[in-house]
């Protein structure tokens, strides 16, 4: 008996590790994530890709953002066509609405922000928030995103 319960413990427990190493990259976007806060050497990028890897660039920084005389310290996400790597990106047509699959990522000149920014900003469909010098048209409400954490740091709410 102590056999036979000793196998099925150990049969479950590697299925739960199993379970939980295929969902991590759709959790985390990617298989693995490289940051720095300088730019690679492009020569370490033709490494990775002459290894069969996939690579994707992505920018992240805070900064102010504005409409009006409303502002909001905001996480910026500048992604490039491809993004996520793993996992599905979903958006809405505002916060809390029926989400879609995002079909590829926010078109040139538009953002889809957080929906705690739409509130912070009180934001209505296809207001214009100014991010540094652009003012770019708010097209979506992010309603889920592979790797993003919802933990009590990520105090700035996100625009891709």
């Amino acid at each position: 008996m102590a056999c036979a319960a000793a196998v099925a413990v150990g049969l479950f427990s590697d299925r739960v590790a199993q379970a939980v190493e295929r969902g991590s990259g759709d959790a985390l976007g990617a298989d693995a994530l490289i940051s720095a806060h300088d730019p690679f050497d492009p020569q370490f990028i033709a490494t990775l890709e002459s290894r069969g890897l996939r690579v994707l660039p992505v920018v992240d920084f805070l900064s102010v953002v504005a409409v009006g005389d409303a502002t909001q310290l905001a996480s910026i996400k500048a992604v490039v066509e491809g993004y996520p790597l793993r996992g599905h990106l979903r958006i809405a047509d505002e916060p809390y609405a029926v989400s879609r699959s995002a079909d590829g990522v926010p078109a040139r000149g538009t953002i889809w922000a957080d929906p705690k920014l739409w509130t912070a900003l009180k934001l209505g469909r296809s207001a214009s928030v100014a991010v540094g010098s652009a003012n770019l048209a708010l097209a979506a409400a992010i309603a889920d995103e592979p790797g993003r954490s919802s933990a009590f740091g990520d105090f700035a709410p996100e625009i891709l």
